[in-house]
């Protein structure tokens, strides 16, 4: 995290039940305290699509930031890569 108002978040997330209760993965911005502020951005990659997570499973998340641009990882508790 840079500071409160810049920072990215990856997470597992879920739709409210009323639309599905669907479950998929989040990488997000925050900019100059703006939320979602990546809408803005190229995306190069999108390999969230049908990555199926479960809860009660203690999963990793990492981020890793460079001159190329921001990559978020999943791994499953036995080391191999969701995402």
């Amino acid at each position: 995290m840079e500071n409160e108002d810049n920072f990215w978040h990856l997470a597992l997330v879920q739709s409210p039940s009323e639309l599905g209760s669907t479950l998929w993965l989040e990488l997000a911005e925050m900019r100059e305290g703006k939320w979602l502020a990546q809408s803005n951005l190229k995306l190069e990659i999108n390999e969230s699509a049908g990555v199926k997570w479960d809860f009660d499973i203690p999963y990793c998340l990492r981020l890793t930031l460079d001159q190329r641009g921001i990559t978020g990882d999943v791994m499953a508790p036995d080391g191999k890569l969701m995402m």
